[in-house]
């Protein structure tokens, strides 16, 4: 006779977590405190267990049913670095607590036009440190990091600000587009000019989208037109808020002429190029 089951807890990083069982019945495991319901479940290959601190292989495939999972959720990130307990259950005594228990980690999770997929890594993998620094003619510091980069990024923030029009793109009023707008000229100062806001994020403070970020690929000061990188997952609408920060490209001239922090610049702008080098070894050669 088959007598046990398997338990997931999904346990996101702001608290909220979700509790699953492929049992024909909801469970109540002891020593945890979870209802775990029944709502379909993940169909799991053979573990590859390592002795080193090489992470435990498994693949994962299945159906999670929950009103409370919501593309908007999925959408912001909030699944993302979510932990996954999985226990192996004796479902006829699930009080003396589970048979066994892994622990694994969402590493991504990414809409593929039809599905979401997650990947799924062992704990060790985050045990794994950082060797060594990648050296590049551009900056690799994130905007706004106090440690390194130490632009005062709220300072050059601005809340609250509210869509005018929906548009498409070539600038046409659009009600259903997901990735191109304009906002009221009130709510942005009229200094900053074009380009200001290229690569730079988008929170959505209300509407659809609340709590979504974008990231802006293309900004207009004239009429306060945005472009989108990628569609939100909902409907922009007039009189949708947003928080709007400006973006950074890594480059030196953008670092001192942008935000005048040359000094903390972290690149290598002076490092020689591939050509350079090439070049280098073909003068040698001349030589010799």
């Amino acid at each position: 006779a088959h007598y046990h089951c398997n338990c997931w807890a999904l346990e996101r990083e702001d608290g909220f977590t979700l509790a699953f069982t492929d049992h024909n019945s909801d469970i109540t495991l002891g020593g945890y405190g979870y209802l775990f319901k029944t709502s379909g479940g993940w169909s799991q290959s053979a573990r590859q267990r390592q002795t080193t601190l090489e992470d435990e292989n498994v693949e994962l495939i299945g159906v999670f049913e929950s009103d409370s999972i919501t593309d908007a959720d999925l959408y912001a990130g909030r699944y993302n670095k979510c932990k996954i307990l999985h226990f192996f259950v004796d479902w006829r005594v699930p009080e003396y607590g589970p048979i066994s228990k892994s622990t694994y980690s969402l590493s991504s999770v990414n809409f593929t036009g039809e599905t979401w997929q997650a990947e799924v890594v062992g704990l060790t993998g985050q045990l794994k440190p950082k060797i060594g620094n990648v050296h590049s003619r551009n900056c690799s510091f994130l905007l706004g990091d106090s440690a390194t980069c130490g632009v005062d990024l709220g300072a050059l923030s601005i809340a609250g600000v509210r869509v005018a029009t929906v548009v498409d793109a070539d600038g046409n009023a659009d009600a259903l587009n997901r990735a191109n707008f304009t906002a009221y000229n009130a709510d942005i100062a009229s200094g900053p000019g074009d380009d200001y806001y290229n690569l730079g994020a988008i929170t959505w403070a209300t509407g659809n989208n609340a709590g979504v970020t974008s990231e802006v690929q293309n900004y207009i000061q004239s009429n306060r037109r945005f472009a989108l990188q990628l569609s939100v997952p909902f409907v922009i609408q007039v009189g949708d808020t947003f928080d709007l920060s400006p973006g950074c490209d890594k480059r030196l001239t953008t670092c001192n002429t942008k935000f005048s922090n040359s000094l903390r610049f972290g690149g290598s702008p002076f490092m020689p190029t591939t050509d350079a080098l090439a070049q280098h070894a073909e003068q040698l050669a001349d030589r010799e």
